[in-house]
């Protein structure tokens, strides 16, 4: 079903390389709609991640009907809670997400339609 969204692949701007993906995906059984980054290990730390999660809020923002965006992130995955900070998103409950047949847990981090757009209007 086409629904308007999906994954985008990042590409650096100082010379097209590819650096991994973002975008907003919403499988069976998860808790929402989420923004979700990949990145390969080399570009790790540089702001891509943050920068490019940060326009796909927006984009979801505008063009989705939801009140509230997620990002499901591993307990153990500091980097990925950073970028969820620097997005204005505050961490929720733990629980188990389903990946390919197998539970994985994942703190749900969100910020509200609310929040967001009195922080990046």
């Amino acid at each position: 079903t086409l629904r308007g969204y999906g994954t985008w692949a990042v590409e650096r701007k100082v010379d097209g390389a590819f650096i991994g993906r973002v975008g907003l995906v919403n499988p069976e059984g998860w808790p929402g709609l989420e923004v979700g980054w990949t990145l390969g290990k080399p570009y790790w730390g540089q702001g891509y991640a943050t920068e490019a999660a940060r326009i796909s809020l927006h984009y979801a923002f505008l063009t989705q009907p939801v009140d509230r965006m997620l990002s499901c992130i591993d307990p153990h995955n500091k980097a990925s809670q950073a970028v969820a900070v620097r997005l204005g998103e505050s961490k929720g409950p733990r629980r188990d997400i389903i990946i390919g047949g197998k539970a994985y847990a994942a703190d749900i981090w969100s910020v509200s339609r609310v929040d967001w757009c009195a922080k990046n209007a």
